[in-house]
């Protein structure tokens, strides 16, 4: 996961790193030292589906406050690495020169090369970007744009929404106005397209910034195909009075009927302990799922509302 506009400075990153949050997540940070209150980027891996050891981790600096590189282990040799980006806003020539800076440092140096790049572009590629249809300076966009065509690079959200736009960031002009632009993304090499899915733009974290997440599933290519495995309560179903209850209810039922088919005792293909146990089970799972349906079901309503609002909202025409 990376983040931008963190503001962390070191000590900051060591002691989230030695809170409870660092026990399931390690972070990497990189803050301008010219500008601490402005820029600063960070990475952030999760201990339980990444190898975290810093003798296997890779880490640069590239642009201090602004593109930090990671290198991870992947699949078996193989590695993944990833380029966290937060462009200049300050000015289209500050963006252009840090796109083309980028360039010139991975024609350069001997860096790996980027399986995706994700983070806050600060410029939008298309006028449909943006909600006042206003373009951006081209010369940035172009040198964006051979950055990326460097590694072949796409946008992955895009790719699968070629006709659908949604906003990442909200501003609010110093006119009263608004306006929202797609600014933030996740380039994924042309390989890997095809193995990522679940491609979303969400307002999960709205409350806390500005800025929606862009989110992927990534698949290790190769790994045989993984179902939904076995079906499992929720932790809060087990907990839930009224369904503690209807599953008494049904137990005591069952234990009953399975006391009467045993008298005179006698074990059949269609009445045995093992086939009443079953049922119980199948029966306990049939009504904690409606239970979830009915009650999940307002909150699901409201939602739709929310989000029809928001498409709504989106759809006007901004001064």
């Amino acid at each position: 996961m990376a983040v931008q506009e963190t503001h962390l400075s070191s000590t900051q990153a060591q002691e989230i790193q030695d809170s409870y949050i660092g026990k399931n997540l390690k972070i990497f940070s990189s803050l301008d030292p010219s500008r601490p209150n402005a820029a600063s980027i960070a990475i952030a891996l999760n201990y339980n589906l990444v190898n975290t050891e810093t003798d296997i981790v890779k880490t640069y600096n590239l642009i201090p406050g602004h593109a930090l590189c990671i290198t991870v282990p992947f699949s078996g040799k193989e590695t993944f690495t990833s380029l966290a980006v937060y462009a200049p806003n300050e000015s289209m020539t500050a963006n252009w020169e840090f796109w083309n800076d980028l360039t010139k440092k991975w024609l350069i140096l001997n860096l790996p090369v980027p399986d995706q790049i994700l983070g806050d572009t600060n410029i939008v590629e298309e006028a449909p970007d943006q909600s006042n249809n206003r373009t951006d300076d081209q010369s940035a966009v172009a040198a964006l744009t051979q950055f990326k065509n460097l590694f072949r690079l796409k946008d992955g959200w895009r790719a699968i929404n070629p006709s659908e736009w949604q906003y990442t960031h909200v501003h609010q002009g110093q006119n009263g106005c608004t306006s929202m632009s797609q600014i933030d993304h996740i380039y994924i090499s042309e390989n890997l397209q095809l193995h990522c899915n679940n491609w979303e733009i969400s307002d999960e974290f709205a409350h806390m910034t500005d800025h929606s997440m862009v989110s992927v599933v990534v698949n290790t290519p190769g790994i045989p195909y993984q179902g939904k495995g076995r079906y499992t309560m929720s932790p809060k179903s087990l907990e839930n009075p009224h369904l503690i209850k209807t599953f008494s209810d049904i137990g005591y039922a069952m234990e009953d009927q399975c006391y009467c088919s045993a008298d005179p005792p006698s074990h059949s293909d269609n009445c045995n302990p093992q086939l009443f146990l079953q049922r119980l089970k199948e029966e306990m799972v049939k009504e904690e799922r409606q239970y979830r349906k009915k009650t999940a079901g307002s909150a699901h309503s409201k939602m739709q509302a929310l989000q029809k609002k928001k498409t709504r909202y989106t759809e006007l025409p901004t001064g």
